[in-house]
């Protein structure tokens, strides 16, 4: 009797692992002029991987900046292609005529899509720069003024009112001789205060 032997072949197979990677900030922190301009962009990076489209959500909320009137807190759904591995992100800043300190907000990571997961930087700060100030520095000075030992009175003249009392830094560049002071407060509700030279 004879038998017939068959061999089987067994292929293997390569699987390729699908890496959609981790999604992060690249930084702490960023600036934003208040027109919506980047003085540091918000950026993300896609790192350990970059098979396939991925999304995540960015949350914003307040720190010193207020939600509806400093900028607008609507989730940003940020889409990565195939391959991309970093996208620059525009954060909704509201330009107002407010004259106002630096406000910062939070920016918070979450909901990634299609495997992807987020970083250890998954939250960072984001600074407000107001571009609404604009200061003019007045010295009034008359004949009886100008001489040794005398005083010269200035003046330090703001555009609009505020709620916050303003520090203004005076540096002297023309004259080693005058001593002026170095710093100057305008309080809250007035335009202007005077300092001494």
């Amino acid at each position: 009797m004879e038998t017939d032997e068959s061999t089987d072949h067994i292929k293997a197979v390569a699987i390729n692992k699908v890496n959609p990677g981790t999604i992060q900030f690249s930084d702490t922190a960023y600036s934003i002029n208040e027109n919506g301009t980047p003085v540091t962009e918000v950026t993300l990076t896609r790192t350990e991987g970059s098979d396939g489209e991925i999304t995540a959500r960015i949350n914003l909320s307040d720190i010193i900046a207020t939600a509806g009137s400093d900028y607008y807190n609507n989730s940003i759904i940020v889409n990565f292609a195939d391959g991309e591995t970093t996208k620059t992100v525009t954060i909704p800043i509201i330009d107002d005529n407010n004259f106002e300190n630096t406000e910062t907000l939070q920016l918070t990571l979450a909901n990634p899509t299609n495997g992807a997961t987020i970083g250890t930087q998954n939250s960072a700060i984001v600074s407000i720069i107001d571009n609404d100030f604009k200061a003019t520095l007045t010295v009034n000075i008359n004949a009886d003024q100008i001489n040794e030992g005398n005083s010269i009175q200035g003046t330090v003249t703001r555009n609009t009112d505020t709620t916050e009392a303003l520090t203004v830094t005076l540096i002297n560049s023309d004259n080693s001789q005058l001593t002026i002071p170095t710093t100057v407060t305008i309080p809250i509700g007035s335009t202007s205060a005077n300092f001494t030279i």
